[in-house]
């Protein structure tokens, strides 16, 4: 449960993104901030752990929310964590295949239409909605797949994140990383500016609390689960983005456009450059199965409340 949550938590863009957050706050505010980002979740998580401890039910927060206030907050409740997984799920299916085309950029053309002012290509749309069929049909043959599958892929991430760290930390400097701000930046509103950013890459992990019941562990194991899931993917976050600050100057890392792929890459690792690059696409897949995992048991507790047919 440990590694289907922190799974769920690590996304992809966080990888692809620190060259504009190194840019706008500074390698410092988007480091920190992910440390105080992680402390917050952390006691956000403990509520959940304490929750799922007493009520270990398919539907998480719904089950919370109906318990604690009622039918109807447990409707709005569970309506926005259901309207909140659809949006995430749409940004998946465009991202997969955003990073795929930095393989292959032929997906980049071809017929395409216009949304908040980017372009979706047909190519990109058909890989995306292939990806979502496999990740569907993973989860159609149950949990035990899905999790496994999800076991695997956070085992590699965990292996490759070790690599980036063992290379980034011997082969670096802690000068690349210091000062961890600009001159015309202000430190502490640099990260306080960040952390906002920061929480929206520590939610997931009420994954594990939505999929309670199905657990074969002890109630206490699976509040354990829920916090260590949030301490794990904060972690891995903070040391995987200080170890590109590390390998080369931060201030370089904010000029380019892939932020730990092309500070690996420049830095003269070409090989791990690819490994970043694996670990944005694991973590997107991972937090899609999480996302697909979730779902069915958010709908499942909204009909068992009798507020969708029972047929679900």
């Amino acid at each position: 449960m440990v590694a289907l949550g922190a799974a769920s938590v690590v996304g992809s863009s966080w990888v692809y993104t620190s060259s504009s957050f190194f840019a706008e706050y500074g390698a410092g505010g988007e480091i920190f901030g992910f440390c105080i980002a992680t402390v917050i979740a952390i006691f956000i998580a403990l509520s959940y752990a304490e929750l799922a401890t007493i009520f270990p039910r398919a539907g998480g927060g719904v089950v919370y929310a109906y318990v604690a206030f009622g039918k109807k907050t447990s409707f709005v409740a569970g309506w926005a964590l259901i309207g909140a997984y659809m949006a995430i799920i749409a940004f998946f299916v465009t991202a997969s295949s955003y990073l795929l085309a930095k393989l292959i950029p032929q997906l980049d053309s071809g017929p395409f239409y216009t949304i908040a002012g980017v372009s979706v290509h047909l190519p990109e749309l058909i890989f995306g909605v292939a990806l979502t069929i496999v990740v569907f049909v993973f989860n159609y043959f149950g949990i035990r797949l899905a999790s496994g599958v999800q076991r695997v892929m956070f085992s590699a991430m965990i292996i490759i994140g070790v690599i980036l760290l063992v290379v980034g930390f011997s082969h670096g400097s802690a000068s690349n990383f210091w000062p961890a701000f600009s001159s015309n930046m202000q430190p502490i509103p640099s990260v306080m500016r960040f952390m906002l950013p920061a929480m929206t890459y520590m939610t997931g992990f009420e994954v594990v609390a939505v999929l309670a019941e199905e657990a074969n562990m002890s109630s206490r194991k699976i509040g354990l689960s829920v916090v260590l899931s949030v301490a794990m993917a904060g972690c891995f976050y903070v040391l995987v983005l200080l170890s590109s600050a590390f390998v080369i100057p931060w201030q370089q890392t904010a000029t380019y456009k892939m932020g730990v792929i092309d500070s690996f890459t420049h830095a003269g690792f070409p090989a791990l450059g690819y490994a970043a690059f694996a670990v944005s696409c694991l973590g997107l897949v991972s937090s899609f199965l999480g996302l697909f995992a979730a779902a069915p048991r958010l709908v499942l507790s909204l009909a068992r409340a009798n507020m969708l047919p029972k047929v679900f």
